[in-house]
């Protein structure tokens, strides 16, 4: 397989004798072994798996090429007895996922001559390109998330009104399951009013969706972020709609946002790194005057795990390249007020991005 061919070439560069892969993202990425537990070992010439009784069959099933040991009582212990019985010297191990305790005992069950070395985002710099087959996966998962967003306010008043804010999450995460999902890329975000002003927020049964009056200028905000995970790969958007009669500020904010979210995806070109992008949003912004009240980044990647490279923000500086698959999210967010956020997925092309999230951007009042 080209992905185990390029992890052998990461290895051989950092001279180690072998790799062992922990993240079950990566794993399946590697071998497509979907299970909840397990380890891969890949060296110059084979890959192992190694898992316990409940997931052999679907080790079989899942993947091709690769060798099979079943487990007892202690992964670590049987991964170690390989490792000591191909004599590896040097094996690499993905430290940003591995806790100080497991380190612990797989160095504990090993002699000293093994040396464990940290590496980092060694299978993630390979996934941040997405083949074309992961690129249909997606948009697969892009289009769950649109449908349920058409499910939503298709019937806004019986989905939105009088509903509490936990209420409307939990339809959210009810249509995208009813639609195939595996489950939500994340826990949903709905946001009223003046909860809306906060970036990430969690949604509560006490707030209750509703038009404070009928006069013009009483509306409010209602932020909903939410995605799918379908067939192993996430998909992620935001959409900001109106309860009741927003007031021009209300407007404003909104315009500028997307403003800002269009200005970005038309510019964004291969080449450029995703903080050189990120300020071509932010610049928008800041020219409105409300750059301080846009303090998280632009986007980032999204494939099998839902926040992944390349990071899209001010302290992006990794090169975006075709086949990368990334959010477009500015936001301003206004404490005492509300805030805004439009979010799309976009994969980048040749020429520039393609967008893959299809919900409309226009102003939604219910």
């Amino acid at each position: 397989m080209e992905r185990i061919a390029s992890l052998r070439s990461e290895n051989s560069a950092k001279k180690l004798d072998a790799m062992l892969v922990s993240k079950l993202e990566n794993v399946r990425y590697l071998t497509g072994f979907a299970g909840s537990t397990g380890y891969l070992v890949v060296d110059s010439k084979k890959t192992t798996i190694f898992v316990d009784f409940r997931y052999v069959e679907q080790v079989k099933k899942e993947t091709k090429n690769v060798e099979i040991v079943r487990t007892g009582r202690s992964q670590i212990a049987d991964v170690c007895e390989f490792i000591k019985k191909n004599k590896y010297k040097k094996i690499g191990f993905e430290a940003d996922s591995f806790s100080v305790s497991r380190l612990a005992a797989f160095e504990g069950a090993l002699p000293k001559i093994v040396k464990m070395t940290a590496t980092s985002g060694a299978v993630e710099q390979i996934r941040m390109v997405k083949s074309k087959g992961e690129i249909k996966l997606i948009q697969k998962a892009v289009d769950l998330a649109d449908v349920t967003f058409y499910e939503m306010v298709s019937n806004a008043k019986e989905n939105f009104i009088g509903k509490s804010e936990s209420e409307v999450a939990a339809k959210l995460e009810y249509y995208m399951k009813v639609g195939g999902a595996q489950c939500p890329s994340f826990e949903s975000i709905v946001a009223f009013d003046k909860n809306s002003a906060f970036p990430h927020y969690k949604p509560v049964p006490e707030v209750i969706v509703r038009a404070k009056d009928k006069k013009a200028g009483s509306g409010s905000f209602l932020k909903l972020d939410f995605g799918a995970k379908l067939n192993g790969y996430c998909s992620d958007m935001t959409r900001t709609i109106f309860v009741g009669k927003p007031s021009q500020k209300h407007l404003d904010i909104y315009k500028i946002v997307l403003e800002a979210q269009l200005t970005a995806i038309a510019k964004a070109r291969p080449g450029m790194t995703g903080m050189e992008i990120d300020a071509l949003a932010r610049n928008v912004i800041a020219k409105h005057g409300y750059g301080d009240y846009f303090g998280h980044g632009l986007g980032h990647g999204v494939g099998l795990e839902i926040h992944e490279a390349p990071t899209v923000s001010s302290e992006g500086r990794i090169v975006v390249r075709e086949n990368m698959v990334f959010t477009i999210e500015p936001g301003i967010y206004l404490p005492g007020f509300g805030g805004v956020r439009i979010e799309d997925m976009v994969v980048m092309g040749k020429n520039g991005c393609k967008i893959m999230t299809r919900s409309p951007k226009e102003v939604i009042i219910i």
